[in-house]
């Protein structure tokens, strides 16, 4: 009986997850078709501008944080020693 009651939890928190999935792709697909076709007459187009200037923003700030870390790495390990275990 528990075991029943652990597989029916575990379908239902499955469902959720799906039908959650299934919803945010429809909004995905909503925002995406929305203003830059449709509503040039209304502020919208203003707002959709807004928001890609700021995922162009993350994408950058993202990148550029990356990218020097990796140079910092980079450095650290050109200007380590070698290891005595291998001499």
């Amino acid at each position: 009986m528990e075991v029943n009651m652990f597989h029916t939890r575990l379908d239902n928190s499955r469902a959720k997850r799906s039908s959650r999935a299934i919803q945010s792709l429809e909004t995905f697909k909503k925002w995406h078709t929305h203003a830059l076709f449709h509503d040039f007459e209304n502020q919208s187009i203003r707002y959709d501008l807004f928001n890609l200037v700021v995922v162009i923003l993350r994408w950058y700030v993202a990148s550029a944080t990356v990218f020097f870390i990796v140079k910092e790495l980079v450095e650290q390990t050109a200007s380590a020693k070698p290891s005595k275990l291998y001499n």
